[in-house]
């Protein structure tokens, strides 16, 4: 019987302590460090486009890249066919085969906003995603996950929340829901500088 309780309330410390270490969790604490000043960033990624549009999922693989001095974010797909997609301020570059498409940013600000909020998860900027987002964030140091969900209308008709896991400073997925059951699952394949 002793033993008994002695394990329950063993039981009970450690759940507590699991508890509050995962209320404690706030999200400059497992945001990544800025890169900013730094040489450019570079992961290798692997991505599942899911519709109910579609017939299938859709694969890609590639690589996506940040540049610090010039806040550039490039997603390069390698797979199934070489595409590329480059943001640089408020314009967007998009080039598949010998077709080439730019668009101005300053038409489509919601897209502009959902950039800028790459970029800050990138860079660890905790006021951006603060002031654009409702957040959430739980689990461990060791295993953690930030809910983002969009606190701008416009933002809204573009993405309706983001699921970012992690574990330490590192982001190994990005889960993006959009509107009408379309999702992107955006995992890392290699680890982050």
């Amino acid at each position: 019987m002793k033993a008994l309780r002695r394990m329950l309330a063993l039981s009970a410390i450690a759940i507590w302590s699991t508890l509050a270490t995962a209320s404690d969790l706030a999200l400059s604490d497992v945001l990544p460090d800025s890169v900013l000043g730094q040489e450019a960033q570079e992961i290798a990624f692997d991505e599942t486009q899911s519709s109910p549009a579609l017939a299938v999922d859709l694969r890609s693989s590639g690589t996506l890249i940040y540049q610090p001095a010039t806040g550039a974010l490039t997603k390069r797909i390698d797979n199934p066919a070489p595409a590329e997609l480059v943001v640089e301020g408020d314009t967007m570059r998009m080039v598949s085969g010998e077709r080439s498409r730019t668009i101005s940013l300053r038409k489509r600000p919601e897209v502009q906003v959902f950039f800028d909020s790459l970029r800050a998860l990138l860079t660890g900027d905790e006021e951006t995603l603060q002031r654009l987002f409702s957040v959430e964030v739980s689990g461990t140091r060791s295993s953690w996950t930030v809910q983002l969900t969009p606190s701008h209308e416009r933002l809204r008709r573009l993405v309706s929340s983001l699921v970012i896991l992690g574990n330490e400073r590192k982001i190994s997925s990005i889960k993006t829901s959009h509107g009408k059951g379309e999702t992107r699952l955006m995992i890392f394949t290699e680890p982050q500088s």
